[in-house]
C-alpha cells in the first residue's frame, strides 16, 4: 500500500497513521515524518507565494492604482465646472471607504489551490481558505470601515487644494469672515466737550505716513482742529478754531502730509501740519462734502449744484469738470484722487440722496466714468487694491483692479461698528498708506439716536420742562401770541421736519411733511410758519389747514430772520449764511428787485433782529475778528452804528416792554441782558443808549446752533425756551471723552479676508 500525501494538513496524521499500520516499507515513524516533509515542501508553495497569487494582493494592488487615478481626475476636472468642493470631497470619501469593503469581500471569498488530491490520490475542488463565522465577518468589515472612514475624513482637507474650488457666494457674514491673520487693536481716548447736531462724536483724517491724526473738538458754540503726534505721548496741539455748524470741520490731509485743509461754512482753509496762521484758499462755494488734494490742485463738489470743480492754489483759477459723462448725473461728492493715476474716485450723490449711491472711477485724461461700485458712498481706494466705501451700517472691502476698471470677487463687510450717517455720506474713518486704519465707532444710522427735551426758562433761570416728548429737536421759537412754539425734528425718515408744540393743551403736531423742513419763523400774527425748505422758503399755516406754499426757489442756504411790518422778510443768503436781504415774498422769481442787501457788514453777519415796531435792526457781526452784535437804526442803517457786546454774541432778540435786548454770550455761556432808551438828537436822528451787558443765567447746558435761532424770548409769558443738550448717554462714551479704535497692519488682515485683484 502507497501512502497518499495530502495537502491538507487536519488529514496528515489520519494518513500517517494508515500507512503506518498497513505497509511494511516504512520501519518507523521517523522515517515517515522525513518523507511527509519532503513532499511538503515540493508541493506546499511558501506562505509569500501564496500571498502574491491570493485574492487580496491582486485587489490592494488593483484599487490602489484605481483610487490614486480617480483621485487625480477629480482633482483636475470638477474645479472646470465650478463644482463646489464638497462634492469632491465626498466622492473622494466614497472611494476611500470602499477600499476596506474590497478586501473584507477578496478575503471571505479567497480558495484553497486547485492542484490539491485527497487521501486515495484524486484531485479535490478549491475550498475557501478559512472557516470564519459570518457574524465575525460582519462585526470585522463594520469595524474596518469605521476606522478607514475616519482616517479619510480626517485627511480630506490635506487632500484637495480649496482655492482651486468654488464654495459659494463669497459676501461673509460676521461668523464666517474670521481672518487668518488678526491685526493689533487698540483705542485712543479723547477730550470731547459735545456732539455735532446728528449725533457724530468727531471729525479725524490720519496723515499718510500715519503718525499724525486731526481731530474735531465740538465745544458749541465753537469748533476746534486739534492736533495728535501718534509717535508720542504729547497732548492734542491745537490748530485753528472757528464757529461751530453743519459745514464746518471736516479736515484733509494734503499728498505731503505738511497742509491739513478744512471746511469753514462753504469756504476752504488749510493750515501747517507744524502750526501757524490758517491761510484761506476758497473763500465760498464748497460744499462739506469732502476734498481730494494732489500737489496744487484741488477738487471739490459745489454747493449749489454738487458739481465738481478743479480749483489750482498756485494761480486761484478754477473749472467744472465738464469733460464727464452723464453716466450717474452731474452729482458727485467725497472726491478722493487714485495714487499714481490721473483719476478721481467719486460717491454718485448729495445731501439727502446716498440711499441708493454707487462709488464711480473718472478718468480726468478721458473723462470716461466707470461704476465701479453699484451700492455704496463715500469710497476709498487704499494700497491693499481695495475700495473701502459705507453701505448699510457697515464698512465693506472691495478687491479691485490696480487700473480700477474692474472688481475681483465679491464685496465683504469688514468694519461693524463705525459712525455711519447715510444722509451726508458721512462716514468717521481714515486710512493710512502704511495701512493703519483709525475709525470713531458708534453704530450712527441717523439722528433718531439723539434725544433732547425742550425747556422754559424764567429772567431768574428757573426751569420748567415742557410736555414735549423727547427727540432730536432744535430751533424752538415762540409764536407772538405765546400760545405755541414751533420746532424743528431730525430722524423723521432721513431728514427733518417742522413740528408745533401747544403750550395749553401739551399736544405735538406734524406740519410738514418733506423731510427737508428747518429753521421756521412765525408770521407776525401767528398764523403762519416761514421755513427753509430745500432751497427755497416756504410758508403754511401753523394749524396745520393749509398744504405749503413754495415762495422762492433756488436760493442758496437761505434761511428767514423775521417778518417785517409790511409782510416781507429778512433773511440769509449766501454759501455761508453771510449777510442779510431784504426778501419781497410778493414776487414768484429770483430778481433784482426780489431781494435787497442791506449792507449791514462787509464781514460775515446776520442773525437779524428788529424792534415790535421796526425803528431798530440788531444782528451780529464778524469785523473785528470776533462775533459781536451790533444795532443800527432801521431802515436807514447808515445813520448810526452801536456795538452791544463784549465777549462775543450771537442771536440778538428785543423785548420791547421793557426796553431790553438779549443776546446770547459766546465768552461766558451765559443770556446777557441790555437795558436800552431810545431819543433822538436835535436833528432829528435816532439815537440809542445803552448799559453795559448784565448776566441772567448760564447756558451751557442748552444746544448752541450758529445756523439758526437756537432759543427764542416771549414778552407774553416773559419767558424763554430752549432745546437742552442730548440725554439718556448719547452724548460720550464716558462723561467728556471720546475712543476711537485703531487697527494697525490693516492691510495684511484685509488681504486675507479678501484677498486683493491679483491674488
Amino acid at each position: 500500500m502507497r501512502c497518499a500525501l495530502v495537502a491538507n494538513p487536519n488529514e496528515i496524521k489520519l494518513s500517517l497513521s494508515a500507512c503506518f499500520v498497513g505497509d511494511a516499507e516504512f520501519g518507523n515513524i521517523e522515517q515517515v515524518e522525513s518523507l511527509v516533509s519532503e513532499n511538503l515542501e515540493k508541493e506546499m508553495p511558501s506562505q509569500w507565494e501564496r500571498f502574491k497569487q491570493s485574492n487580496i494582493a491582486k485587489i490592494v494592488i488593483g484599487y490602489s492604482l484605481v483610487v490614486w487615478v480617480l483621485i487625480q481626475l477629480i482633482e483636475a476636472v470638477l474645479p472646470t465646472f465650478e463644482t463646489p468642493l464638497w462634492v469632491a470631497q465626498t466622492l473622494t470619501f466614497l472611494l476611500i471607504l470602499g477600499f476596506p469593503i474590497a478586501l473584507l469581500v477578496g478575503w471571505a471569498y479567497e480558495k484553497l489551490p486547485t492542484q490539491a488530491t485527497d487521501h486515495e490520490g484524486e484531485s479535490r475542488a478549491p475550498q475557501l481558505a478559512h472557516a470564519t463565522p459570518k457574524k465575525t465577518l460582519v462585526l470585522v468589515g463594520i469595524g474596518s470601515c469605521a476606522v478607514i472612514g475616519l482616517f479619510g475624513f480626517y485627511m480630506m482637507p490635506f487632500i484637495f487644494d480649496e482655492s482651486g474650488f468654488n464654495s459659494g457666494p463669497s459676501i461673509q457674514s460676521p461668523s464666517n469672515s474670521t481672518p487668518s491673520f488678526v491685526s493689533l487693536r487698540h483705542k485712543i481716548s479723547l477730550e470731547q466737550p459735545s456732539r455735532r447736531g446728528w449725533g457724530s462724536k468727531t471729525d479725524i483724517a490720519i496723515s499718510p505716513d500715519g503718525e499724525s491724526l486731526v481731530y474735531s473738538e465740538y465745544s458749541p458754540p465753537t469748533l476746534q482742529l486739534k492736533l495728535l503726534d501718534l509717535k508720542s505721548f504729547d497732548p492734542p496741539r491745537l490748530l485753528a478754531s472757528m464757529g461751530m455748524n453743519f459745514n464746518t470741520g471736516y479736515p484733509s490731509f494734503s499728498e505731503d502730509g505738511q497742509w491739513i485743509y478744512y471746511h469753514v461754512n462753504s469756504g476752504l482753509m488749510r493750515v501747517r501740519l507744524e502750526g501757524g496762521s490758517p491761510q484761506e484758499v476758497l473763500q465760498a462755494g464748497a460744499a462739506s462734502s469732502g476734498v481730494a488734494i494732489r500737489g496744487q490742485e484741488l477738487v471739490y463738489s459745489a454747493l449749489d449744484n454738487s458739481q465738481l470743480i478743479k480749483l489750482n492754489i498756485s494761480t486761484n483759477t478754477s473749472n467744472p469738470i465738464s469733460e464727464i459723462a452723464e453716466v450717474g448725473g452731474s452729482k458727485y461728492t467725497w472726491p478722493q484722487f487714485v495714487p499714481g493715476q490721473n483719476k478721481l474716485v467719486v460717491s454718485r450723490g448729495s445731501r439727502g440722496t446716498y440711499a441708493d449711491s454707487g462709488i464711480d472711477v473718472i478718468d480726468l485724461d478721458t473723462g470716461t466714468v466707470t461704476q465701479l461700485i453699484n451700492l455704496g458712498f463715500k469710497g476709498r481706494y487704499i494700497a491693499s487694491g481695495h475700495m473701502i466705501f459705507a453701505r448699510g451700517n457697515s464698512l465693506w472691502a472691495q478687491p479691485v483692479s490696480s487700473d480700477l476698471q474692474r472688481t475681483s470677487g465679491e464685496a465683504i463687510p469688514v468694519i461693524f461698528d463705525a459712525e455711519i450717517y447715510e444722509q451726508f455720506g458721512n462716514v468717521g474713518f481714515s486710512v493710512s498708506e502704511n495701512g493703519r486704519l483709525i475709525y470713531v465707532n458708534g453704530s450712527l444710522s441717523g439722528q433718531d439716536n439723539v434725544n433732547t427735551n425742550v425747556t422754559f426758562v424764567s429772567q431768574t433761570g428757573q426751569t420748567t420742562t415742557t410736555d414735549v416728548e423727547l427727540g432730536n429737536y432744535a430751533w424752538a421759537q415762540f409764536s407772538p401770541d405765546g400760545d405755541s412754539v414751533s420746532l424743528t425734528t431730525f430722524g423723521t425718515g432721513s431728514g427733518n421736519d417742522l413740528w408745533i408744540y401747544d403750550i395749553d393743551s401739551t399736544i405735538t403736531g406734524r406740519r410738514t411733511f418733506d423731510a427737508s423742513s428747518s429753521r421756521s419763523i412765525w408770521s407776525l400774527d401767528s398764523t403762519k410758519l416761514f421755513y427753509r425748505c430745500g432751497q427755497g422758503i416756504c410758508s403754511t399755516l401753523s394749524n396745520g389747514t393749509e398744504s405749503p406754499q413754495l415762495l422762492v426757489d433756488g436760493l442758496n442756504t437761505v434761511q428767514p430772520f423775521t417778518q417785517t411790518l409790511d409782510g416781507n422778510l429778512i433773511v440769509s443768503l449766501g454759501t455761508s449764511d453771510k449777510g442779510a436781504y431784504l426778501f419781497d415774498i410778493s414776487g414768484s422769481e429770483i430778481s433784482e428787485n426780489l431781494l435787497t442787501d442791506l449792507e449791514l457788514s462787509n464781514s460775515a453777519h446776520g442773525d437779524v433782529s428788529l424792534t415790535s415796531d421796526n425803528k431798530w435792526i440788531a444782528y451780529y457781526s464778524s469785523e473785528t475778528g470776533t462775533d459781536e452784535i451790533y444795532i443800527r437804526p432801521y431802515p436807514d442803517i447808515s445813520s448810526g452804528k452801536w456795538q452791544v457786546s463784549r465777549d462775543g454774541g450771537r442771536w440778538p432778540i428785543w423785548n420791547d416792554d421793557e426796553s431790553k435786548l438779549y443776546f446770547w454770550a459766546l465768552g461766558s455761556q451765559e443770556i446777557m441782558s441790555v437795558d436800552y432808551r431810545t431819543t433822538q438828537d436835535q436833528l432829528g436822528r435816532n439815537l440809542i443808549n445803552l448799559e453795559s451787558p448784565q448776566p441772567l443765567f448760564n447756558i451751557s447746558e442748552y444746544r448752541f446752533s450758529p445756523s439758526g435761532r437756537p432759543w427764542d424770548y416771549s414778552a407774553t409769558l416773559d419767558e424763554f425756551v430752549f432745546v437742552e443738550n442730548p440725554i439718556d448717554g448719547s452724548l460720550e462714551e464716558t462723561a467728556g471723552r471720546i475712543q476711537l479704535h485703531v487697527i494697525e497692519d490693516w492691510f495684511e488682515e484685509l488681504g486675507s479676508l479678501a484677498p486683493a485683484a491679483g491674488l
